[in-house]
């Protein structure tokens, strides 16, 4: 379950590994009937431990650094990303494209956002 300023909803996560990093799958609640014209999209976050074990840290991939990453760098050719009609970018990268990217990202990337910690109450 999630709640934004803008909207309230739930999530289906799916964790995995790739290489040495953790990453969370999210996607719109499995099962659920959106419509005919809704076309369910996956949100990449890498999650990271801290020292702290109540303490989580996540970080979306970077919309700033797909839209202005050139278009002949190998990283971003790689993944094809486009951009839809709201300026969302979709990649266009198969499962082993996609696992072979994330397997050669360094520990600071700047391809994933600003971080935001979590901390078990």
């Amino acid at each position: 379950q999630y709640v934004h300023p803008t909207e309230t909803g739930a999530l289906t996560g799916y964790l995995f590994k790739q290489g040495s990093a953790i990453y969370l799958d999210l996607v719109a609640v499995r099962g659920k009937d959106f419509g005919s014209f809704v076309v369910p999209a996956h949100m990449l976050v890498r999650i990271t431990y801290g020292t702290d074990p109540r303490e989580i840290t996540a970080a979306p991939l970077s919309f700033d650094w797909f839209a202005k990453a050139p278009a002949d760098q190998p990283v971003a050719a790689l993944l094809r990303p486009l951009k839809g009609e709201r300026d969302q970018i979709l990649l266009g990268a198969t499962r082993v494209e996609l696992q072979a990217w994330l397997k050669a990202r360094p520990v600071t990337d700047p391809a994933f956002g600003p971080d935001a910690v979590f901390r078990k109450q």
